[in-house]
């Protein structure tokens, strides 16, 4: 287990070729509960959507789709709710994870069959899984960052 301290220690580890950097967590804060937080409108399209966890809309109060049973959890919608300190605590943890130390680029590679480390992995724009798996595994505990 690693102590306080050592969330501000960055550890460079060497594997398959490939620079790890062990990172630490983003603080969420409030966000963290929060299974969906927008800034306009949430709305749900689906018929079997059941989503475990709070949804909130800050500043807007936009909220259409969802039945009484197609959520567990609170809705915070508009200015002054919880919906607004969690955006506020999302994007100070949105800087935290940009400011990581970046393991690798993977802007154009095809992830289906890789093997990942923990780290923080970035795409230009867009990330496949395809060929010839459809299957990224994910190894290792640690924190996961996958910045498109």
């Amino acid at each position: 287990m690693c102590s306080p301290l050592c969330n501000d220690v960055n550890i460079i580890q060497v594997h398959s070729g490939v620079v790890h950097t062990t990172i630490s967590s983003p603080q969420l804060g409030t966000a963290a509960k929060f299974a969906i937080l927008a800034g306009s409108t949430v709305s749900n399209a689906g018929l079997n959507t059941l989503v475990t966890g709070d949804i909130g809309n800050s500043p807007g109060g936009a909220f259409t789709g969802f039945s009484n049973k197609s959520f567990i959890g609170t809705v915070s919608l508009g200015l002054g709710t919880n919906a607004t300190q969690a955006k506020t605590d999302l994007a100070l943890a949105v800087r935290q994870a940009v400011e990581a130390p970046q393991s690798a680029s993977l802007t154009g590679v095809d992830l289906g069959g890789l093997t990942l480390q923990p780290g923080m992995y970035k795409f230009a724009s867009t990330a496949s899984i395809a060929a010839p798996s459809a299957q990224l595994t994910l190894s290792g505990s640690g924190v996961f960052i996958f910045q498109i």
